[in-house]
């Protein structure tokens, strides 16, 4: 029963019908990720503008508050640095005697009204207070001298309680904070103000000598907490001490702890969670009084003009899903088949069937051109790649022969010379052995036409010639290591021996005993490559000429005048990349050749 499924499952997926499904699905998916782009740019477009908007409207509000801080926080400061004013509070909180003590407070009282003039605006009823810890309250400014004491003992344990808490906090390292809080005015009790606070530090002691508050009733400041609370706007006011002056947020502080109000640029604004719901979080420094107002966008308020948008964008896709479905069955017939039928076709040229006959095509259109156009380039591009082949071939057996046939006739002219010098000197034994040694060569060199032979015939043939040159010119020292497990593999001919001649030929001055070559062999066996290094004592080789060796085509006259440039070449054409000559050399210290070869079996 399953294999039945299957088989019925596989021939549905093979007819055109099925196929065509598959290509509406990939339509539909196309059309709904084409949504969901729509959708995600428009949200981002939407969002990016309500957030643009309420950023530079709170950056507004901000500005105009910190400018309304800048003056109160004038004022105290004035009050801070006045002569007269630290004169007086000092005389007061030094005298033990109550007639100066009141005669103090009233000049205090005096000089404090001028502040209280400047800091109370129009409609606003704003509030002065000096408040000493050994004295209790010097001067608040809604009452009289006359009536000081009366109305400032509740007044005086309020403030006294309320400094203890703040400045408790950081100890003497506080020297100004800020809280909402209700009026410390007996007759304005039940109204909100937001305070100032500022100590006033003795220089030698270090302790607070007194402190300057200011209030500002938030009535006054409605408009700098209030324009964002409306549709579901969060705003939180911070000082720099982390403490919330003032939120709409029924928990505020839980939000607070949660998150970290950083002055974000609003483009890095985060979206935070708060009761369920999202919010683009926007924070914005106060640098006056060194708060952060923290600005909290309901996602789902800035997005709901979105809805109709999107409910047009579908049925538009719709529409546009249709009219494609129409053009797609139409394209399938004429198109898509047709193509379909060629890459099956291209799959089986690949798979090395180059025998194809054209299908009979009834229509007259490109696709059709393009098929037979098809047919006619594999029966082309077949006859090429075999005549490709064959000359290639020819080229390489040409290369062969050519190389056969390089022999340099001084190096037959010396060997001969030499041997010759040994039978006049009776030196038999060395001349049959040197004779041996060039019939080694020449055999090598004339009569074989492998492309590669073994190391260890290639290592039987540098013996002959290096016997041959030892009986040239000085018994040199030659040293070769070849590991026994790399005997049978291969290598291409011609590719050692002329670097050793080069060697020779343009390594020393002079050879003698101390002359010394190696040749050794080693395995890169994951990789599959066979490294010979190839190394000398002589002079070396300047960078410059190294340059020139590499560049310029040689001609040595040696044994079959092959250059180094030639051995590139041949390495490059037979392998390819990643093998290579690589060469170490520096003036007096020798050279090395290292051939990094494919590790042939």
């Amino acid at each position: 029963m399953e294999r039945s499924w299957l088989f019925i499952m596989k021939i549905k997926l093979n007819n055109i019908q099925s196929k065509l499904f598959v290509s509406y699905g990939i339509l539909l998916a196309i059309i709904s990720i084409i949504f969901s782009i729509l959708y995600s740019v428009s949200k981002h477009t939407i969002q990016k503008a309500a957030i643009e908007s309420s950023y530079y409207t709170a950056q507004v509000m901000a500005e105009k508050l910190n400018s309304e801080m800048e003056y109160l926080l004038t004022v105290r400061d004035q009050i801070y640095s006045n002569t007269s004013v630290n004169k007086y509070i000092n005389a007061i909180r030094t005298s033990t005697d109550s007639w100066f003590s009141h005669y103090y407070l009233s000049k205090l009282n005096t000089a404090m009204d001028n502040f209280t003039h400047m800091l109370i605006r129009g409609s606003i009823n704003s509030e002065i207070i000096i408040f000493s810890p050994s004295k209790g309250l010097l001067y608040y400014s809604w009452t009289s001298i006359d009536d000081f004491s009366p109305q400032g003992e509740n007044s005086q344990g309020q403030i006294a309680a309320d400094i203890n808490a703040l400045f408790a906090q950081n100890g003497q390292a506080k020297i100004s904070c800020e809280r909402l809080r209700s009026s410390y005015n007996p007759n304005t009790s039940g109204e909100s103000y937001l305070y100032f606070y500022q100590a006033h530090k003795n220089p030698y002691s270090g302790l607070c000598d007194y402190y300057i508050i200011i209030g500002v009733p938030k009535e006054g400041m409605e408009e700098y907490f209030f324009p964002f609370e409306k549709n579901d706007y969060g705003v939180i006011y911070v000082d720099d001490q982390e403490y919330i002056i003032y939120s709409n947020l029924a928990d505020a502080p839980e939000y607070f702890d949660q998150m970290d109000f950083q002055d974000e640029n609003i483009e890095d604004a985060p979206t935070v969670s708060y009761q369920g719901k999202e919010y683009i979080q926007l924070s914005i420094p106060i640098g006056a009084a060194g708060w952060t107002l923290v600005h909290l966008l309901p996602v789902q308020e800035i997005l709901s003009g979105l809805n109709h948008w999107s409910i047009l964008i579908v049925l538009a896709l719709v529409f546009l899903a249709m009219g494609l479905i129409g053009v797609c069955i139409y394209l399938n017939r004429s198109i898509i088949y047709p193509i379909r039928q060629l890459d099956k076709n291209i799959q089986k040229v690949k798979a090395g069937e180059t025998n194809l006959l054209p299908p009979h095509i009834q229509a007259n259109n490109e696709i059709s051109r393009l098929g037979l156009e098809f047919y006619d380039m594999i029966q082309q591009l077949h006859v090429l790649q075999q005549q490709m082949l064959l000359k290639e071939e020819q080229k390489r057996d040409l290369e062969i022969e050519a190389l056969q046939a390089q022999i340099n006739p001084h190096f037959m002219y010396n060997t001969i010379g030499s041997i010759k010098m040994l039978l006049r000197l009776g030196r038999n034994e060395q001349a049959i052995s040197s004779l041996s040694a060039l019939v080694d060569v020449l055999k090598n060199t004339i009569s074989r036409s492998d492309k590669t032979i073994s190391l260890e015939e290639e290592l039987n043939i540098l013996k002959s010639y290096i016997y041959i040159q030892q009986r040239r010119y000085s018994e040199f020292q030659f040293e070769v290591t070849l590991p026994e497990a790399l005997k049978e593999y291969h290598i291409m001919r011609f590719l050692i021996q002329p670097l050793i001649e080069n060697s020779l030929l343009h390594g020393y001055g002079e050879i003698n005993q101390n002359t010394k070559i190696s040749v050794s062999f080693s395995a890169d066996y994951p990789n599959r490559i066979l490294n010979v290094s190839i190394r000398d004592n002589g002079c070396g080789i300047t960078p410059e000429k190294l340059q020139d060796i590499l560049t310029t085509p040689q001609k040595t006259r040696g044994l079959n005048g092959i250059g180094i440039k030639n051995i590139m070449e041949r390495i490059r054409l037979n392998y390819g990349s990643p093998y290579s000559i690589q060469f170490q050399s520096s003036a007096n210290q020798g050279t090395t050749i290292v051939l990094v070869l494919p590790l042939i079996p």
